[in-house]
């Protein structure tokens, strides 16, 4: 990985965790309560980048909560449907792990619920 790229993923998990931090406190009547507005527009690319960082690190069920977070926290952002692609790839990755896991060589055991000798049935 290059430099600059995990420069950027570094960037973009701090992001993701001040937004969180500043959004989430309670107010103390001091400077930082204007940053919660600013944490509120902000948030939205703060988990998408989030969540490419985790995708990129093969942690997709992570991936997948920044996603969906940004879904339900806010449905009608310009990001949506970038978030949306990103939940589904997250799922599919989540998904293919688990075939993986499943057919991996040495377990000794068949799938739960799958029978290979039914393959051979179909003309």
């Amino acid at each position: 990985m290059e430099r600059a790229e995990r420069r950027d993923r570094t960037r973009a998990g701090a992001r993701c965790a001040v937004t969180d931090w500043l959004r989430e406190r309670k107010r103390s009547h001091d400077v930082l309560d204007r940053s919660a507005a600013t944490a509120r527009r902000t948030a939205p690319a703060a988990l998408v980048a989030c969540g490419d960082d985790l995708m990129g690190r093969s942690d997709w069920k992570s991936a997948q909560a920044h996603f969906k977070r940004l879904l339900d926290q806010y449905p009608g952002d310009g990001l949506a449907a970038r978030a949306r692609t990103g939940a589904k790839k997250a799922t599919l990755s989540i998904d293919l792990a688990g075939v993986r896991n499943l057919l991996a060589p040495g377990t000794g055991a068949q799938p739960q619920g799958f029978r290979f000798h039914h393959l051979c049935d179909v003309p």
